[in-house]
Formats: structure tokens, C-alpha cells, sequence
């Protein structure tokens, strides 16, 4: 327990079951006073609580250095209410306070016991204050009783402690604090011997009046000046000096990527307390010192990883002052991968693959595809668990090229278009789990492409509906296919069709893209785009032509277009407006986000798949190799794996599946 006097911690013991904190009035005692007063606390310094019968309160009576009164029958008590005292002038100096039933509980907000009117004798000196209690322990049975001694001091009349001050309070580690002191200087009658101590340092026979550097200080550090009056007596102050350790509450790289593909940048974030500056080695090797103390995930800071395949270790050093010492560190491992083209790919799959979604759990795969020389193919469904393509080819068929595909949030339901015998065109909605489908809206009108709200209750389609050169965006709602609303437009060609229909995540704006086949002679406009603002039910044309498809960023506050060209444009979605063109090596075929939502990857007509940084230059940091003709792209939402849809030699020949392998696992 824990035993302390006028603020000063003695000693924590297990001698007794409470804790004592003696408070003198004043501090210290001094001879000839009539009027000085002690205060005890009594708690219980940690559950669980106990019970105290009894407390006895002992002061040795006697005109000698070691006695604290001539008259202790001056002396009178306070006690809590519960509780009562009684003393006796057969046993002077011993006062007994003993709990009425119920009242002996004693936690940790304590009593107080209170002795008044004490009337120090005439000799400076020490003088004991012996302490017994009687306690019932936690667990029950017989009483405990302990015993405890405090030494208390008796100071010469009118000596005085005028300050005893420490600057500054708090320091950074490594610096200096200035402690000062002024006190009763030594007389013929009386001799004050000044010391200090912190630590393992004791400093004595100082002046009475000084001032004393501490420099290099390290750690949070508590002096005492003690001041011995007339060899025996002992008066004690403490101040403490706080050393801020510098602390680093977070370091970590944005998205925390399992791993990171080599010569690609990382955005790096920290947040320190009582630092200075920062320094970031990467493997030991300095990258950048005088680094800001912290550094927010959304203002991060960049770095490019090295180009060889491993793993690598980024230190954050935080120093507390301007020079490179006293810091602490923590580091953040980062692994460099290589991705990695699995050798056996899924076969059987839909010839000439296009789009390609990938289910919320990773479990299938949903492949459009396009018709070849007149012939309708079924899309295909692939299992990523089995690696193998279902055989479920009878339920629905499409016709047009690049025919968009949505999945519901949870995956339960695919929607897609559907083209039957007669020109009958239908909106085809096909259960995931057993593959079973129904046909809705059934017209002589062509629906094309499609898009999905899932963000409305019930969710909302949003489909292009096409007769000739007159088109609308009509929206359906999928509970019972009853049409919302629609807005209508014109495409420049009878020929063309809504081939790319796709929606910002916040489901009010949707991009459409016309497509004309090859066959249709020069000259035609292709690649047109279009806006519909959902919430104003308008289609709005757009000034950008040759648009293969449309895809938006994450939060919606930019789209991408990937061009007939090899370039994908980057516009503000706000205003239609280009604020960046990709370069890229060809023009591409299919493209989508990876799961941090940062990145795109994209399938090229060089028959190569790349990696994307729109914000960067190059932004193409990655490229890949996969199979013979890689469109369709799908990506796993852990971001560990990627899906690449081979159409191979083309014509109606079965395509393939790759896997490829973009994070250590």
C-alpha cells in the first residue's frame, strides 16, 4: 500500500491493508505553535474493499526532540460521521477511532481523520506517528491488525521555503530544465543543510538560495530538495520535470496493399505526437529527412518502391528537436510482387469474349460475348472455385456486340439483354444461383445496353431502348419491370447501336456509347457519348467522338473513356471536360478498376493487359502478356487476383480464361 507525507510518497508496502496520506499544517510542523494540525486520509489504494474496525492514532507526548507535544489533552479529533473517538488520560497520545456497524467500509475515495490544536513543543527534531488498524480482509475471516510509523518533522519557528521552481515544466528529450530554490538560511541557532537528489544523483551541501541547470534530460524526471534542520530534522519538496517522448500513433501505406508491383509508388502516412521532424530510410538507406511531423492518407506522401521483386522494409524515424537524435521509430514492411500469369487457364469459354463481371464473392464469373458471322452465342459462367466453365448454355442468348451485363448488389441476379427468334427483344433477368431465367418487356424495339441503380429501393435499370435512329434511356424498376421513365434521342446512323451503358456509384448520372460495325462504310460518326441525368430525366450529347467504352472512378468525380485511338481520356464528370489523356501503347479493348478503386487495368490490341496510374506520368506502370488475345477484364475484390477473358484465334472457336496472380498472398 501506499504511504505518503505532505505529498511525498515514502514507500508502497504490504505491511498494511490501506493507504495513508499524513498532511501537516504547516508544512513542516514548527516548535512553539499552538495551533498546528495533522490530516489523515485512509483508503484503499485498489479494489476490492475492505473493512476497518479500528484505527488507532498514536504521537509520543514530552518536551524532548523526539516527542511531539508536552500536552497532547489540548489535542482535538474529527472523524467521519459512522464513526466515533475516544482517548484517555491514563494513555495520553493514543486516540482510537472505532466504525459503528455498517460504517467500516473503506474504498478508494477514503476518510479523513483530523487532530487540531496541537501544541508542538520548544525542540526541533523528528517525532513518530504510529498508526494501527484493524481490518476484516476481503475474502472473511478473523481480523487482520498492522502497523505503520510516519517521522514527522518539527521545524524551527518561522523557517520558510520561499520557492522551490523548475523551468520549464516540459521538455523535449535531450533538454535542459532550470531548477531555482530560496530558503531559511542557518543561524548561530540553527543550521539548514540544503541537498538535492533525481534519479541516482544526490547533490549536498548546497546553497540555501540557488539556481541549478539539469541538462540532457531523457526522461520524465522528479527532484527532491531536502532540507535538514538541525541534523535531524527532514523537510521535503518535489518538483517534476515532463519529458515529451516523442510518439508515432500511426505509419502505414494508403489502401495497406498486401503487396505493390515493383517500381510503383506508395503513398506513405504518419501521425507523430511531441516530434519535430521525420526522417524515412527505406532498408536502412535515407530517402528523405526534415519530413513533416505528420503526414495525413489524404495528403500522403509519395515514394517510388524498388524495381526488384522482395520484401522491404520503410522506417520511419520521429526526432523531438531540430537535431537527428533522441527519436523513435516504426516501420512499415512492403512487398514488392511481380504479378504472375498462372499457367493453366479455364477452357470452354463463350467465343469472342467482351464484358466480364466477377460475382461480390468471388466465387463465378459472367462472360458476355458478342455474335461472329451472324451466329448467337450464350454467355458463360464460370466457376473460379472448380476452374471450369458451367454448362448452363440453354437458358438465354444475345446478339449485339459489346452487350452490357449488371449484377445485382448481393449477386443474386444478372441482367442482361435477350434476342429470341422473330426480332423479339427481352429483358432477361437470370437467377445466380440456379441459372434459371425470365424474360421481361418483351418488344419489337431493341434493347441494348443496360445499366443498374443499385443504390434506389428497389433497384432501377436503366436501359437503351432502340428503334431505328430514335433511342430513349428508359428506366425500369426490377420488382415488377414497369417502366419509370424514359428520355428520348437520336443516334447519327441507323446502324448504330447503345453498345456501352455505365453508371456513377451515386446513380444519377449515366454514360452511353453508339457503336457501328466495321462493315458500315467510312465517314459514318462513331463513338459518340452521351449523358442522362437521371434525377432531370435528360440526355444530354456530348462533344467526344471514337469512345469504345466509359467507365467511372470510384467516387464518381471522374470517368474514364477508352478511346478507338490508343488513349483513355480522364474527364471531370462535373462539367464533361478532359483534364487528362493516357498514352498508351494501343488502343484498348476492355478496362476496369482494381479494388483500391486507384488504379485501372486495361486490355490492349496489342494483346497485352497494363496496369494504369491515372494521376502519374507514365501512367502505364505494368504490363503484362496474357494469352493471345486478352479483352474482358475482372477483377477479385481482395485485389489478389485478376481475371483475363483470351479470345485466341477469334471467329467461333471456344475462348479461355487466365489467371493472373497480382498480390503475395
Amino acid at each position: 500500500m501506499t504511504l505518503k507525507l505532505n505529498a511525498i510518497v515514502l514507500a508502497n508496502t504490504d505491511n498494511t491493508v490501506l493507504s495513508y496520506t499524513v498532511t501537516t499544517n504547516p508544512n513542516p510542523l514548527q516548535i512553539s505553535s499552538s495551533t498546528s494540525s495533522l490530516t489523515v486520509v485512509v483508503y484503499k489504494s485498489a479494489p476490492p474493499e475492505v473493512t476497518c474496525s479500528s484505527l488507532t492514532f498514536t504521537v509520543v507526548p514530552g518536551k524532548n526532540d523526539t516527542d511531539l507535544t508536552t500536552d497532547p489533552g489540548t489535542i482535538t479529533t474529527s472523524c467521519p460521521t459512522g464513526w466515533t473517538e475516544s482517548s484517555s488520560a491514563d494513555d495520553p497520545g493514543v486516540f482510537t477511532f472505532t466504525s459503528t456497524p455498517g460504517n467500516g467500509t473503506i474504498r478508494a475515495d477514503g476518510l479523513s481523520f483530523v487532530f487540531n490544536n496541537i501544541a508542538v513543543n520548544d525542540q526541533v527534531g523528528g517525532t513518530p506517528l504510529n498508526i494501527k488498524e484493524t481490518v476484516t480482509p476481503p475474502s472473511g475471516g478473523q481480523p487482520q491488525i498492522n502497523t505503520i510509523s510516519f517521522t514527522l518533522s518539527k521545524f524551527p519557528k518561522n523557517f520558510e521555503l520561499q520557492y522551490f521552481n523548475i523551468n520549464p515544466a516540459t521538455v523535449a528529450p535531450g533538454g535542459t530544465a532550470n531548477l531555482s530554490w530560496s530558503g531559511s538560511a542557518s543561524s548561530q541557532n540553527v543550521t539548514y543543510d540544503y541537498s538535492l537528489s533525481y534519479g541516482t544523483n544526490t547533490f549536498d551541501n548546497l546553497p540555501n538560495t540557488d539556481s541549478y541547470p539539469v541538462e540532457n534530460l531523457l526522461e520524465t524526471t522528479t527532484f527532491t530538495l531536502s532540507i535538514v534542520a538541525g541534523g535531524s530534522a527532514q523537510y521535503q519538496q518535489q518538483k517534476t520535470v515532463t519529458v515529451n517522448q516523442p510518439v508515432i500513433g500511426e505509419f502505414g501505406v494508403v489502401g495497406d496493399p498486401v503487396s505493390v508491383l515493383p517500381g510503383s509508388n506508395i503513398q506513405l502516412y504518419w501521425q507523430t505526437e511531441d516530434v519535430d521532424h521525420c526522417a524515412l530510410t527505406m532498408n536502412g538507406k535515407m530517402i528523405q529527412d526534415g519530413l513533416k511531423n505528420n503526414q495525413s492518407s489524404n495528403d500522403p506522401y509519395s515514394t517510388t518502391v524498388p524495381q526488384a521483386p522482395g520484401s522491404y522494409t520503410y522506417t520511419l524515424n520521429a526526432f523531438p528537436n531540430q537535431g537527428d537524435n533522441n527519436g523513435v521509430t516504426r516501420n512499415a514492411i512492403v512487398n514488392v510482387f511481380q504479378p504472375q500469369v498462372l499457367s493453366a487457364p479455364i477452357e470452354g469459354v463463350t467465343p469472342n469474349p467482351l464484358q466480364m463481371l466477377i460475382s461480390p464473392d468471388d466465387s463465378k464469373l459472367f462472360v458476355a460475348c458478342c455474335n461472329f458471322g451472324g451466329e448467337l452465342f450464350s454467355p458463360s459462367v464460370v466457376s473460379i472455385g472448380t476452374a471450369k466453365a458451367l454448362d448452363i448454355s440453354s437458358f438465354w442468348t444475345f446478339c449485339f456486340n459489346l452487350s452490357p451485363m449488371a449484377l445485382s448488389a448481393d449477386g443474386s441476379h444478372l441482367y442482361c439483354t435477350s434476342y429470341q427468334a422473330g426480332n423479339i427483344y427481352s429483358l432477361a433477368v437470370v437467377d445466380t444461383s440456379s441459372y434459371a431465367a425470365t424474360l421481361h418487356c418483351s418488344s419489337a424495339s431493341a434493347y441494348l445496353g443496360l445499366g443498374l441503380i443499385r443504390s434506389n429501393n428497389p433497384p432501377l435499370l436503366v436501359v437503351a431502348v432502340q428503334n431505328g435512329v430514335s433511342v430513349s434511356a428508359t428506366v425500369y424498376r426490377v420488382d415488377n419491370y414497369d417502366a419509370v421513365q424514359h428520355a428520348g434521342f437520336t443516334v447519327p446512323d441507323e446502324n448504330a447501336v447503345i453498345s456501352c451503358i455505365v453508371g456513377n456509384p451515386q446513380g444519377n448520372q449515366f454514360l452511353l456509347i453508339d457503336y457501328i460495325p466495321d462493315y458500315i462504310p467510312a465517314g459514318h460518326l462513331s463513338g459518340q457519348l452521351w449523358s442522362y441525368d437521371y434525377n432531370a430525366n435528360t440526355v444530354t450529347p456530348l462533344d467526344s467522338l471514337k469512345n469504345l467504352l466509359a467507365l467511372f472512378n470510384g467516387d464518381g468525380s471522374q470517368y474514364y473513356l477508352a478511346k478507338t485511338t490508343p488513349a483513355i481520356e480522364v474527364v471531370d464528370a462535373a462539367i464533361h471536360q478532359v483534364v487528362n489523356t493516357i498514352s498508351l501503347p494501343a488502343a484498348p479493348r476492355y478496362m476496369t478498376l482494381d479494388s483500391s478503386g486507384q488504379y485501372l487495368l486495361a486490355s490492349l490490341s496489342n494483346n497485352t493487359v497494363v496496369w494504369i496510374n491515372p494521376a502519374a506520368q507514365p501512367a502505364v506502370f505494368c504490363t503484362l502478356q496474357v494469352g493471345q488475345s486478352p479483352t474482358g477484364i475482372a477483377v477479385s475484390s481482395d485485389g489478389k487476383w485478376l481475371y483475363v477473358a483470351d479470345a485466341g484465334a477469334g471467329g467461333n472457336s471456344r475462348s479461355k480464361i487466365w489467371t493472373v496472380q497480382l498480390q503475395a498472398r
